[in-house]
């Protein structure tokens, strides 16, 4: 006879969790933020109905996969109603009568939400509730670099206030308050994403008002590359699709995350056109090439064998995406004998440069050349003239 299932309910520095088998030699813990410190009995209560309901759902074929989900929602259901509601969805389950969409979250940590949103994933699962994120590569550099280290390996359904406290005081002193902020942004977004779509937790953690504020005037802008030392570069002996991509950012004025997803399908270079439908503010933009543009894009699709329509534009020999870093921009800069201190390091107004320089560089240059401010804005999707005035 099978031993029954127990939960085991623990204080861990100054919360409950509730510890419980949802498989074969897979335990896990799941956050109790209701309950307070002194009430042992309920924190036990609690965490021997979860082994109930784990016993329940690894009897049925999708059990096991939803188990993380929904018992860390049961264990952190701050009353009853909230309780029997997620009861009902177990029995639901149980029952064949309700399947939750299938997403790619391996287990029940910040860390697995945070891949989850970066990677995608969860905007494929929930596409009315979850954004595709077009800077999701930056997020996900912030998350290892900033907040894993320390975040990482805490179950959503244990996440409380003091934790992303001590998150946010740990941040080296040199980030700048937009970055702390960008940071604290990532921090609340994957909370709200636990809560829903995914019912992985009842209630963020996370207050109205807490996210840092930026003064204002204290966000530096990137140090931008003088035309003479971008042409220098572009002359230089960096790999061909790296020029290349950075001179179509500097002369067309498209984001470049946007640039990096481009494909030939958006592009016609005989004509000497480009169509951005899919961008970050989801305003669709259009505008003709600087004939200098074309033709080059043009040479570039013959030197790559006339690639299909859905292939990218700016890929390596191999067929690999370009995913090109500042860092990696850098040493391609000094390579070539660019070797501005300011640029490639910074000043006390500006931040060393940066592939968005490469925007600043488009519309400084088309100011200077008196085209218009809508020229300029059809090109970078701007709204405004303020918008545009920071960049020059």
């Amino acid at each position: 006879m099978a031993r029954q299932r127990s939960g085991t309910a623990l204080l861990s520095r100054g919360s409950w969790l509730a510890r419980v088998t949802i498989a074969k030699g897979q335990r896990a813990a799941f956050g109790m933020p209701w309950c307070a410190e002194r009430d042992a009995k309920a924190a036990a209560d609690r965490a021997e109905l979860l082994a109930t309901l784990a016993a329940d759902l690894a009897n049925v074929p999708e059990g096991p996969a939803l188990a993380p989900r929904l018992l860390a929602a049961a264990a952190a259901a701050p009353n009853a109603a909230e309780l029997a509601k997620v009861r009902t969805l177990v029995a639901r389950v149980i029952e064949g009568q309700y399947k939750l969409a299938s997403v790619a979250v391996k287990g029940s940590t910040f860390a697995d939400v945070a891949k989850a949103w970066s990677s995608g994933e969860l905007a494929k699962a929930y596409p009315d509730h979850v954004k595709d994120k077009r800077s999701a590569r930056d997020d996900a550099q912030r998350f290892a670099a900033y907040v894993n280290p320390n975040l990482g390996a805490v179950p959503m359904s244990a996440l409380t206030l003091e934790r992303v406290d001590a998150v946010m005081a740990s941040l080296p002193e040199r980030l700048s308050p937009a970055s702390r902020r960008q940071i604290a942004q990532g921090i609340a977004r994957v909370c709200k994403l636990a809560v829903y779509p995914l019912r992985m937790m009842g209630a963020s953690p996370i207050p109205a008002g807490w996210l840092p504020r930026v003064p204002k005037g204290s966000q530096k802008k990137q140090e931008m590359p003088r035309p003479a030392e971008h042409d220098r570069f572009l002359a230089s002996d960096a790999p061909i699709v790296v020029r290349l991509f950075c001179g179509f950012v500097a002369r067309e004025g498209m984001r470049h995350d946007e640039a990096e997803s481009l494909t030939w399908a958006d592009l016609d270079v005989d004509a000497g056109l480009v169509r951005l439908d899919e961008n970050k503010t989801d305003d669709p933009r259009a505008w003709a090439l600087r004939p200098g543009t074309a033709r080059a894009l043009k040479r570039w699709r013959k030197m790559r064998g006339d690639p299909p329509r859905s292939g990218l534009v700016f890929t390596h020999e191999d067929g690999r995406p370009l995913k090109l870093e500042a860092k990696v921009y850098r040493e391609h800069l000094r390579a070539a004998g660019v070797d501005r201190a300011e640029l490639l390091e910074g000043s006390k107004t500006t931040t060393a440069t940066g592939l968005h320089a490469l925007r600043a560089l488009f519309v400084t240059e088309a100011l200077a050349r008196g085209e218009s401010e809508a020229w300029v804005s059809d090109r970078t999707g701007h709204k405004s003239s303020q918008m545009i005035a920071t960049y020059k």
